[in-house]
């Protein structure tokens, strides 16, 4: 089922249970996904990796503000930032864990024989293509530069 028809149902919960941060992410989810649908490129039906991608844009705007007003003690807004980083994250497919990275890496490394830096954005671009929507792209980056770091 498509992200957006999940979303519908979703906002009439939070609307009966009176769950206020919950209906402020799935609105948000909603606008996003008009906002991606009517720009240019967006007028075919969104796929599962672009419905991942708005979801992560999201995560990564929440974490971003959660930190500022952690950074400026707002710890009442950072709760909130949290409140619905965590809501967000219950919409993505579950993600893999370092030691899962690291073996795939590990695969393509020998699998293609690289070896040093200058491979840096092979290995990067193989294991995007692969892993975008089941791991982060910092933790990915990082895990290959360990990998390349050792050979």
């Amino acid at each position: 089922m498509s992200l957006e028809k999940q979303i519908i149902p979703a906002i009439k919960d939070a609307m009966r249970n009176k769950d206020r941060i919950m209906l402020e992410v799935l609105r948000g989810i909603k606008s996003e996904i008009i906002k991606f649908k009517t720009s240019a490129n967006g007028k075919q039906e969104l796929n599962s990796n672009q419905e991942i991608g708005i979801i992560k844009k999201m995560i990564k705007q929440r974490k971003e503000s959660a930190l500022i007003y952690s950074n400026q003690n707002r710890s009442d807004l950072a709760d909130i930032e949290n409140s619905q980083l965590n809501i967000l994250m219950d919409f993505l497919p579950e993600q893999m864990n370092e030691e899962d990275i690291t073996n795939y890496i590990k695969k393509i490394v020998l699998e293609n024989d690289y070896s040093d830096l200058k491979d840096f954005g092979k290995i990067m671009s193989k294991a995007m293509n692969d892993l975008s929507s089941k791991a982060d792209g910092k933790l990915i980056s990082s895990v290959v530069k360990k990998i390349i770091n050792k050979n």
